[in-house]
This record gives structure tokens, sequence and C-alpha cells, in this order.
């Protein structure tokens, strides 16, 4: 990838502190890794799509990403310089390129304002347009979602599932963005409306140059859009490759498993189950995250957490088998 670095996230870590008690320790406080020592960089224009299931910690990443969670530990990069260290109108303008489209998005919008405000506030407050030009760029930016003119005065209630989440497309754009983060931006809709949302993201995808993080458990959805596809589970990063190699050869167990579950896999296939439940974060298994669900964990596994390193040019995995065929 020869394009410049946009975002960066360097070991980072979150830990939710005495966020609640440990199930089977009544009355002793417990902490949460939703995030352990991650490596992630987002370059200008690229689409990483981020899957795991639910509880691997990719809302938490999405959310780090975007600087709205605070680190626990590790730095976050803007443009290679740490977030926290930029002087304040930078710093400002760093937290504007960097905007996020929340799952439900339609939750996200307060439902006492009107399209007009939700879309046309922050662009105004942040100076980036006058007042009196509100309404105007409004109107471009339904435009540009797919949104007829008439629902600049509606109330977000009033509007289908589909409309709200273009709605909140529409306001994530509004702030001209370079990095767009979409936390499964098509989980709770219909499928008629998944296909508008996906053809949306798709025009956003070939006519602009917008990088994106994209959150799904939609491997589709992924296949699709994304440049590189990163694999979490239990809160790390277990696996990275270019889009077309990650669903031609995935090396690591969970997102071998992954793709046959959804019918990704190549070659000859049909659904494969992932044997077991994920892990609970307040107890995650020693050793490799993966092991208690895994055909090939081996002894090592259960006492040694495999790194992530690099495999051949670009793909990154973290498991033992790797140092086995390598």
């Amino acid at each position: 990838m020869n394009r410049p670095t946009l975002l960066e996230l360097r070991q980072a870590s979150r830990v939710f502190a005495g966020a609640g008690a440990h199930p089977f320790r009544t009355g002793k406080a417990a902490s949460l890794w939703a995030v352990r020592e991650v490596d992630l960089t987002l370059h200008e224009g690229e689409v990483i799509g981020l899957v795991g299931e639910s509880g691997s910690g990719k809302s938490t990443l999405a959310h780090l990403l975007t600087g709205s969670l605070a680190l626990s530990g590790g730095a976050r990069l803007w443009r290679g310089t740490d977030a926290q260290a930029l002087p304040h109108d930078d710093k400002r303008a760093a937290r504007l390129a960097v905007q996020m489209v929340h799952q439900a998005a339609g939750a996200s919008l307060n439902p006492r304002q009107r399209v007009e405000t939700l879309i046309g506030e922050a662009p105004v407050v942040h100076r980036l347009i006058a007042r009196a030009q509100r309404r105007d760029a409004v109107l471009r930016l339904l435009a540009r979602v797919g949104l007829d003119d008439a629902l600049i005065d509606r109330y977000p209630y009033v509007l289908s599932g589909g409309q709200r989440s273009r709605v909140a497309i529409a306001r994530a754009l509004a702030v001209n963005p370079q990095v767009l983060v979409a936390d499964e931006p098509i989980a709770a809709l219909d499928v008629s409306v998944r296909a508008q949302i996906l053809n949306l993201l798709l025009d956003l995808r070939e006519s602009t140059a917008l990088a994106m993080l994209l959150v799904s458990h939609d491997l589709t959805l992924v296949r699709l859009l994304a440049d590189r596809v990163a694999v979490m589970y239990l809160g790390r990063i277990v696996e990275s490759a270019p889009n077309a190699e990650f669903h031609r050869a995935a090396h690591h167990p969970y997102s071998q498993a992954l793709l046959a579950e959804t019918g990704s896999a190549p070659g000859p296939h049909r659904y494969h189950a992932i044997k077991g439940d994920i892990a609970s974060p307040w107890a995650p298994p020693t050793g490799c995250p993966f092991h208690p669900r895994c055909p090939r964990a081996s002894a090592r596994c259960t006492i040694e957490a495999p790194r992530l390193r690099e495999i051949q040019s670009g793909h990154l995995s973290a498991c033992h088998l790797d140092d086995t065929a390598s």
C-alpha cells in the first residue's frame, strides 16, 4: 500500500476496569479487556472490513479509531502524529476528519430535530458554511444519499429505517470527512433496504477519496467493498490480509471457520457452524483465545498466545500453525 497513512492505532487497548462483577466471583470487581494491543493502519482512500462475531470487540475498536472512546494504552496517530499532541486547531480538524455512522443509525438521530438540523447544524457550528447556506447544503446532501427534498422538514420518527440510515450517512458527510467509520451499517435493515444502502456505500467507495472502516459480520458486504480484511476475536486482531487473498487463502482457523459458516469459503463447501460459543471477555482463555473452539488446537495453544506476524507480503496471522507452515 503506497498511499499515505491517515489514521493509525498502535498497541491500542481499552480496559473497562471494575465495570461489573465476574459472574463466578460474587462481589469481586472485574476488568474487561475489550481491545488488547491492537495495531491498525488506515491509508488514504482505503476501505478496511473489520469482521468477527458479536462480542469480539469490533465496535469498541471503531470508537477507539474515531477518538470517541479514550485509549487505556497505546496511541492513536493522525497522519503520523499522536492525536493527543496535536495543536488545538489541528486536533479539532483531525476530529472532524473522522466521522462515524453508528450501529442502528436511527437511534443516533435526535427525535426532536428535523432533518435539516440533523444534517446541517454541525457544518454551521464548525464554520464550514454560513447559516444562510444550510438549507441548500442539506438539499445537496440529501440528493447525494438518494433522498427526496421533501424529507428536509421531517422528523426521524416518520422516516423508514433505510431513510434514517441515509440521513445518518449524510450527517457524517456534512463536515467533509476524510475517514468514515460505519458500524454494522446494514445489520438492522430489511433485505431490500440493505441492497439500497450497499449501493450507496459502493457509490461512495467509487466516487470519493473517503477512507472507510467497515465494521460488519456480513462477509458478503465486506467482500464487495473492502480493500483489506481484518479479523477480530476477543479483543485481538488474529488475521489481516488483502480482500481477495483473504477469501482465497485465509490462514487462521477462526477466519476459515467464519468463511465456511457464511458459505464464503473457496471451493466445494457447505454451511458449517463454528463449534461452541465465544468465551466471556470477563474470563478469556489462557494462550490462544480461540483454542477452546479450534479443531486444530495443540497443547501449546492452551498456554502460549500466538503473536500477529507477517506470513507473506501484506498477510498477517496469529496462529501457531503458521510456525510449522513457514
